[in-house]
């Protein structure tokens, strides 16, 4: 496994895009997806967004992704998403700086450390420039239930786990706290006609083996094929478009 820092990651991304031909707006925001007809069986044919202080406008396209991420732009629209029902797990985390790491070839590796109640666990992720990430996964009800704010939560729960406690006792932390909830979920349909789902607006899967930038970009790697398949023999159907989801799904 690679562990990148995602806003490096993307931006370096977004640059290649562009060095290869693709037009990127960046400070725009899309409010919604078009659709001809009902959106559940409609086709998509652009969307309505917004860039900086401009004036709301549309866009049209022969083929929409989306690749909103969490905010799952259509799944919510078509009430596509589907929690998952065993891995119902929320997070918390931040970023330490000088905090403890192995030596020698395991210097970078990712370690996974059990609070003593068992209740939870850690995840403590080296990065570049010094930084380690280190977070808190429980159930949603035990993290975020009846808790205080995040900060008072994480602290509690590096109480309870000795060995990130050591970890990071000399550790200066560098950034806020973060959380997410309920993120293990998929939607019921990766395609319709005109449209696509990618990355974690189609799914995402309970991080421990940081499976996040291979799905993103595996599933953006197909959806892609698709897409050029479909517009070179003039189909942008449900079936040309979602083709490869059976198999990234299993």
């Amino acid at each position: 496994t690679w562990q990148v820092v995602r806003s490096e990651f993307d931006q370096l991304m977004l640059e290649n895009a562009r060095e290869h031909g693709v037009t990127a707006i960046e400070g725009a925001r899309v409010h919604e997806v078009l659709f001809e007809g009902d959106p559940a069986t409609g086709r998509a044919v652009g969307v309505r967004l917004k860039v900086g202080d401009e004036p709301m406008r549309e866009v049209r396209a022969k083929v929409v992704v989306d690749a909103s991420g969490q905010n799952g732009l259509i799944a919510n629209k078509l009430r596509l998403r589907v929690w998952d029902p065993v891995l119902n797990k929320g997070a918390i985390w931040t970023y330490w700086e000088g905090a403890y790491r192995d030596e020698g070839k395991d210097e970078g590796a990712t370690v996974v450390l059990q609070t003593t109640d068992k209740r939870g666990w850690f995840w403590y992720i080296p990065q570049h420039d010094n930084i380690v990430s280190v977070g808190v996964v429980g159930p949603f009800d035990y993290l975020f239930k009846g808790r205080g704010p995040f900060e008072q939560t994480y602290t509690e729960e590096v109480e309870r786990c000795t060995a990130v406690k050591e970890r990071v006792s000399k550790a200066t932390r560098v950034t806020g706290y973060f959380a997410t909830k309920d993120y293990s979920y998929r939607s019921k349909r990766v395609a319709g006609d005109g449209w696509v789902m990618v990355g974690d607006a189609w799914g995402f899967l309970d991080p421990l083996y940081s499976s996040g930038v291979l799905l993103a970009l595996k599933s953006g790697e197909l959806a892609a094929d698709a897409i050029a398949d479909g517009l070179a023999k003039g189909d942008t159907s449900e079936a040309q478009l979602g083709h490869w989801a059976p198999d990234f799904n299993r």
